[in-house]
């Protein structure tokens, strides 16, 4: 399987920490589908330019594609004026400008729309941005008089820029965790050995000797032999489920120490890195604080779940016909 091509992946909204419903790839764009986000974040797509470099191996890691546009849009959110609510912002970086259109109001047929022009002049020093009416260009349904201000315009052009930041590290983030993926499905496919549970009595020969030596063919179970394949059963399920639970608590104790290490490496030699450095640590910092969360997530998860499913399995046991009329006294 090979990346930056065409392919749909969908994923299951309980469990990711980040929203993601759906990812759909071409060799140049990239579209994601989000629900239940603080943000509200609901859609991002992603342009992709051509490589610059000519690299024997190129990927999202070591040569990645060129962001040349982003579209996102958002759901509305009822604690907000509609005017004031971004429905949709473009960032054409490229064209160095940003747009943004807001979610209508109900008895109004327009939105109010707004595009912000991109300058990279600075002052004398050259470490501010020089605003000037003609950067900020609006449609406004109902004006309003602090939107007309510089001051607004320039912090509101600043603060975009950073979501633009941010919006462009998501999608080189997008693109690590396909490559992830698509190593791990690699791996998989190359490991064939399938384990055959051992409830699955038809395929498990170990399973089915077992069932044949607690449950012989033609002879009748006493009430005994029937309280103690239960109690086995059920003690062998609770087992699988602590291991479950001692397995994801302890790659998140050590995905956690990994992280304090680098956190510590950082204070020690944060003066002497160069941006390079920061990029790659804060990147790290990004991917292990993600993989932490849904290791979180997955420990509660199932530490909800587990009881549950050996109430349920214990139910199943109870009124199993070869041991109901069996289990009866016992209830």
């Amino acid at each position: 399987m090979q990346p930056e091509m065409d392919r749909v992946m969908e994923f299951y909204e309980t469990a990711r920490v980040d929203g993601l419903i759906k990812r759909e790839e071409t060799p140049r764009t990239m579209t994601e589908y989000y629900q239940g986000r603080p943000d509200l974040l609901s859609y991002r797509h992603v342009s992709f330019g051509p490589r610059i470099k000519k690299l024997a191996l190129n990927s999202a890691e070591s040569n990645p594609r060129p962001v040349v546009k982003i579209t996102e849009r958002f759901f509305r959110n009822p604690a907000k004026p509609a005017d004031e609510d971004v429905a949709e912002r473009v960032f054409l970086i490229l064209d160095e400008r940003i747009q943004l259109r807001y979610h209508c109001r109900e008895d109004h047929l327009t939105a109010s729309k707004c595009e912000f022009l991109w300058r990279t002049e600075g002052d004398s020093k050259g470490n501010k941005i020089i605003m000037t009416p003609d950067m900020c260009l609006s449609f406004e349904v109902e004006p309003m008089e602090h939107t007309k201000k510089l001051l607004y315009q320039y912090e509101a052009m600043t603060k975009l820029k950073n979501e633009e930041k941010l919006a462009r590290h998501q999608a080189w983030e997008s693109e690590l965790e396909v490559l992830e993926i698509l190593k791990l499905r690699e791996e998989q496919e190359g490991a064939h050995a399938l384990t055959t549970s051992i409830y699955d009595t038809k395929r498990n020969e170990k399973s089915k000797e077992y069932r044949e030596a607690m449950l012989p063919p033609g002879e009748e179970l006493t009430r005994g032999q029937a309280m103690r394949l239960k109690d086995e059963c059920l003690s062998d399920f609770k087992q699988r489920l602590i291991d479950k639970a001692n397995l994801i608590q302890a790659r998140f104790e050590k995905e956690t120490q990994e992280l304090q290490k680098q956190q510590q490496w950082y204070q020690e030699n944060q003066v002497t890195l160069t941006p390079e450095d920061e990029d790659l640590y804060l990147s790290y910092c990004s991917q292990a604080m993600f993989r932490i969360r849904v290791l979180e997530q997955r420990l509660h998860r199932h530490k909800e779940l587990a009881p549950l499913k050996y109430l349920a399995l214990e139910e199943k046991l109870y009124k199993d016909p070869r041991l109901v009329e069996l289990l009866k006294v016992f209830v």
